[in-house]
């Protein structure tokens, strides 16, 4: 698994952009997975505690897009894009913390392992 650093503002959400593709390197749709999840943890010291409220949160399907999308920022391209709001729960809540998302792809019931490259925007 690869862990992708991305700088976030305490009290904040942050906005992920993803290109998600098979295994064969096509960039995957709707059609490809049938639901989304993700979870938020704190990293402190080796250990990852689960950020309450942001565990095993569904993504609506929509957040996949059927074309690769460009950035007008930076030129690179996605295919997901999802918000991880703190509007009820703040999901970074500390200053100077470290955490992991993750976003996990299900197809049939199980998770699928497609290949994630993510953009920071």
């Amino acid at each position: 698994m690869n862990e992708i650093i991305y700088p976030v503002s305490a009290y904040s959400g942050k906005t992920f952009r993803l290109t998600v593709s098979d295994c064969n390197g096509t960039p995957i749709t709707s059609n490809d997975v049938e639901s989304i999840k993700y979870s938020v943890f704190k990293k402190d010291m080796g250990t990852r505690t689960p950020v309450t409220g942001h565990t095993n949160v569904s993504i609506p399907l929509s957040s996949i897009f059927s074309e690769l999308q460009t950035s007008a920022d930076t030129g690179n391209t996605y295919n997901f894009e999802y918000r991880i709001s703190g509007q009820n729960v703040l999901p970074f809540a500390d200053y100077g913390e470290y955490y992991l998302v993750v976003f996990t792809f299900y197809t049939d019931g199980e998770p699928y392992s497609f290949s994630i490259n993510c953009l920071s925007e």
